[in-house]
Parts: structure tokens; C-alpha cells; sequence
């Protein structure tokens, strides 16, 4: 029992130092040119929220293991081991089942209503979604609406509305890996109808 207890303690102070890293990474990569910004790059700001993120979750299952095995040791009932046995099997594998959802893609992302996948595009077009609330932009020669994207990219976002209505080939290629470009296709709305650059293999 005291075992526990001090597993909860320990693992509750250890989710306050994560819940604090993912707030200011978060901070960090949404406001770059803030003061918290200019200390921690948008690149360092990533890495970090992406450890916090999967430190908090392990983290959280540890401490509310730790706190449902306590509650059980209170009622005399469910002292036995097999009653204890399967109440943690079951909240270990609901969030098994929870994690497993989270990493599973699902549909395309977002399509503005205006537009259907596929849709051949012009340069002027594109051009006239230039703005934080309606942004297009052009990589390759694909189309991609990431409006959505503005507020979640890792980055900041001015580091995505500064090229709101462009051609963001080169700047794309240069600061993503694989992975965002697997997740810049879920935002894919049409292609430019001549070509216009060839696209830089990954």
C-alpha cells in the first residue's frame, strides 16, 4: 500500500512537469516571435511537446493505475486478486484501445466546400486565398488547403500564413520530413492545370 501511494505521488509531480513542458512548447511553437518564442526555436519546441505528449500519457496511465489499485484496496470486495486482476486489465486495455484509435488515420482532412478533390487549379486562384482564414497554398503541383492547419502547425503560424496564396515548394521541402508530407496530403484539394514545377522527391 505505501508502495503505492508513493508510485501516485511521484507520478502525480511528474505530470505537472509534463503538463508544464507541453504548455510552453505549445506556447513556444504558436508564438514564435513571443519572448518564450525567441528561446526555444520552433524545431526544439516540436521535439520537446512530442516527448512531453507521450511522457504525459504514460505518465497518466501510471498514476491513475496507481490511484484505481488504492480505491480497490478500500472496499473489502474487490480486495481479491482476481477482482483486482481484471479491473486493471480492463483500464489497461481501454487505453491500449484509446491509443490504438489515436494512431489509426481516418478520411482525407478537411475540404472547403467549394472545392472538390481533384479540382484543376490556376496560379491566379490560388492566389485569392491568401488570407489566416481562408489559406491556400501550392507544393509541387498540388494545391493544399491549410487553414485548418494554421492554429496546430508545430512550427507557428506565421511560418504558414506568410506564404497564405503562393507557391510554398521550395520552403516545404526544406523544413519537412516524410511524415509532413504524408500529412500535408490530408489537406489536398486539386492541381494546378499546367504544370508548373517538378516536385522534389522525398
Amino acid at each position: 500500500m505505501k508502495r503505492t501511494t508513493k508510485l501516485l505521488v511521484i507520478s502525480g509531480e511528474l505530470l505537472i512537469a509534463a503538463s508544464l513542458a507541453l504548455m510552453l512548447s505549445g506556447l513556444a511553437m504558436n508564438y514564435p516571435s513571443s519572448l518564450l518564442g525567441s528561446i526555444m526555436s520552433g524545431e526544439t519546441a516540436r521535439k520537446v511537446h512530442l516527448v512531453s505528449a507521450y511522457l504525459f500519457i504514460g505518465l497518466f496511465y501510471v498514476h491513475a493505475t496507481a490511484g484505481i489499485y488504492l480505491i480497490l484496496e478500500r472496499f473489502e470486495r474487490l480486495r481479491e486478486a482476481k477482482t483486482r486482476k481484471a479491473v486493471l486489465s480492463a483500464w489497461t486495455l481501454g487505453i491500449a484501445v484509446l491509443l490504438l484509435l489515436s494512431l489509426v488515420p481516418h478520411g482525407n482532412g478537411p475540404m472547403p466546400s467549394s472545392v472538390s478533390a481533384g479540382t484543376l487549379l490556376t496560379v491566379q486562384e490560388v492566389a485569392r486565398h491568401n488570407t489566416e482564414n481562408d489559406c491556400w497554398i501550392i507544393v509541387g503541383n498540388d494545391v493544399y488547403n491549410v487553414t485548418s492547419l494554421i492554429d496546430v502547425h508545430s512550427g507557428g503560424r506565421e511560418a504558414i500564413i506568410r506564404y497564405c496564396g503562393t507557391n510554398a515548394t521550395g520552403v516545404f521541402f526544406e523544413k519537412h520530413d516524410q511524415n509532413d508530407y504524408y500529412v500535408l496530403g490530408t489537406y489536398y484539394i486539386g492541381t494546378i492545370g499546367e504544370p508548373m514545377i517538378k516536385p522534389k522527391k522525398m
